[in-house]
């Protein structure tokens, strides 16, 4: 299995490939074995690996005609909210539509 490192958009890309190459400090190939995780599969990342690229504890996969692609996960709660909000106010779409007035409207109990 060939590990491609991909420096710029920082992820994993895992292609099928026999040509190893154990240079992990650099963003080079290695091998990494698939080891037995209850009934399915998991890989080992060393821990250089995932220190490089911030991976905590989730990531995201992407399976392609290639390979397998795997990103870190950004864990930032709430991250371009901001953004979205100003965006919602140019565009006059933070306004709240009429409430109902309780006293014009039967409830049914």
């Amino acid at each position: 299995m060939d590990v491609s490192i991909t420096k710029k958009v920082k992820r994993l890309v895992f292609f099928p490939d026999f040509n190893y190459n154990y240079n992990v400090i650099t963003g080079g190939k290695m091998l990494v074995s698939v080891i037995r995780i209850g009934n399915s599969r998991g890989i080992r990342f060393p821990k250089v690996v995932l220190d490089r690229f911030g991976i905590k504890d989730k990531v995201d996969m992407e399976v392609t005609d290639k390979g397998i692609m795997i990103s870190p996960v950004e864990d930032i709660p709430r991250k371009g909210w901001a953004e979205a909000f100003c965006s919602m106010h140019e565009n006059k779409e933070d306004i709240l539509d009429d409430v109902p007035n309780t006293e014009d409207f039967e409830w049914e109990w």
